[in-house]
């Protein structure tokens, strides 16, 4: 077994775990901890200096991003939630309306706009992860649309955003996995 083989292996059995440990949470304990992760993630600089932020419409195991997307829209900032093209590989962010408009699910069941309005620039970006390190490794899905975007787009200020019992102390690397800036969780922010 090659180590790329071995990284892989250790990665599927690592996200099977996590999304456990979540499943294992209380439906009051997520709720709670989405606000205060929220709320951890308003207090951060960036997010204040922003104009558009990027975010993930979260979906099974994921944090619930509503409460951070009703605060930044409060804050009069605009939404921006990825929409994936599997045919080229990649991503790109469309802007979220207030009313939501109209959705529909892509080849992953992830909700993306119907009619998107194309953002060229974002100015924080909020990264899911099934698990992430306070030295911002960060344990994906798996396909990498987040680890080609974060490579074509280093300026842009990352933030991992995820439950606290989604940070380990160590995570498997492959040469194409890509550090987050930071991660917010419910109870701190963690800065390499």
């Amino acid at each position: 077994m090659t180590l790329a083989d071995q990284t892989a292996r250790h990665k599927y059995f690592l996200r099977l775990h996590f999304r456990e440990v979540v499943r294992g949470m209380s439906v009051d304990g997520k709720k709670a901890a989405a606000r205060d992760a929220a709320r951890r993630v308003g207090l951060l600089a960036e997010f204040r200096r922003a104009d558009t932020v990027g975010l993930f419409l979260s979906m099974g195991t994921e944090i619930d991003t509503g409460p951070l997307i009703a605060a930044v829209w409060a804050a009069g900032k605009k939404v921006a939630v990825p929409v994936v093209f599997p045919d080229r590989n990649r991503m790109r962010f469309a802007l979220l309306s207030e009313g939501t408009g109209r959705m529909k699910k892509n080849v992953y069941g992830i909700l993306e706009p119907v009619k998107p309005i194309w953002v060229d620039r974002l100015d924080l970006l909020i990264v899911p992860g099934s698990a992430f390190t306070g030295r911002g490794d960060r344990l994906g899905a798996g396909a990498g649309y987040y680890d080609r975007f974060l490579a074509a787009h280093p300026r842009v200020k990352s933030v991992g955003l995820c439950f606290d019992e989604q940070i380990a102390i160590w995570l498997p690397n492959a040469k194409h996995d890509r550090r987050v800036w930071a991660v917010a969780t419910p109870s701190g922010i963690y800065r390499p």
